[in-house]
């Protein structure tokens, strides 16, 4: 009787350590998803980087590099999270922003594939994003003007007519 009531106690332990490992997963992906887009909403980007993968930092960079002044985040909050296994989850995030020139409010679902590696979250893929790595943004870029069609030298210039 005694040693099922021992055998209660530790499987009762080992049912809330698992149960609190779980919950300090979630706490670490709640505080990694809100530092990344806290930190990508106030454009500050030398941090949000931080949550991207090593190898793809650069082109997270380089996509969001002239954003400063024309990306403009109003709001962003997370809609749903759904584990999908014990160290990868899909988070979905809903984001307000406007890209200049602009003047149009654009609504956009994200789906964030985060993933634990090395006890720390990482953002894996972004479905839906603003900026396709490896796409530089295109602030600044003006369209090329139309060459100007020559004049024909065998027509005469319109003359306006007086009456």
């Amino acid at each position: 009787m005694i040693a099922r009531a021992l055998a209660l106690v530790v499987a009762s332990s080992a049912l809330s350590a698992c149960a609190g490992q779980q919950a300090s997963k979630a706490d670490k992906l709640q505080e990694a998803v809100d530092a990344y887009n806290y930190a990508f909403r106030w454009k500050n980007f030398e941090r949000a980087v931080m949550f991207i993968p090593k190898d793809n930092r650069s082109d997270f960079l380089a996509a969001y590099e002239d954003d400063q002044e024309s990306l403009q985040v109003d709001e962003w909050s997370v809609r749903g999270v759904k584990w999908e296994g014990d160290n990868t989850a899909a988070v979905s995030i809903r984001i307000t922003y406007l890209l200049l020139p602009s003047t149009m409010i654009k609504n956009a679902t994200l789906v964030q594939h985060w993933a634990e590696v090395n006890g720390e979250w990482i953002i894996e893929n972004e479905e839906n994003s603003i900026r396709k790595l490896g796409e530089k943004s295109t602030k600044g870029d003006k369209p090329k003007p139309k060459p100007k069609a020559e004049p024909d030298p065998t027509e005469l210039p319109n003359e306006p007519e007086f009456k």
